[in-house]
């Protein structure tokens, strides 16, 4: 093989591996994104329902489910903190009824 055939097939192959890093590495973080809006949006739905309520329940559920996986990813990290500080920028914004649905589909799917 000569020298430039082989310069080529290296340049490819690093090209290659840049494009999969790069794409693993956003994915992960738009999971945790993902995952963060969740516990955020479950958050604000237990804070708005009344005790001992169905929705609530479910609430606790769908919040612990996305905190677990958020602690998967990053266990030096006080989600519980970052959501609460989440929920004080959006205030209202914190409860959006179509992010908590994708989330509760999401949750579906997993079980």
């Amino acid at each position: 093989m000569n020298r430039p055939t082989r310069n080529t097939l290296i340049g490819a192959g690093i090209v290659l591996v840049m494009a999969f890093w790069m794409t693993f590495a956003r994915s992960d973080e738009i999971g945790q994104n993902f995952d963060l809006a969740c516990a955020v949006a479950a958050s604000a739905e237990i804070a708005t329902t009344k005790p001992g309520t169905e929705e609530r329940n479910t609430a606790f559920t769908v919040n612990v489910f996305f905190l677990g996986r958020l602690s998967g990813r990053d266990m030096f990290t006080s989600w519980s903190a970052v959501v609460k500080g989440r929920i004080a920028e959006l205030r209202e914004k914190a409860k959006s009824a179509e992010t908590y649905g994708l989330c509760m589909d999401f949750l579906r799917t997993q079980l």
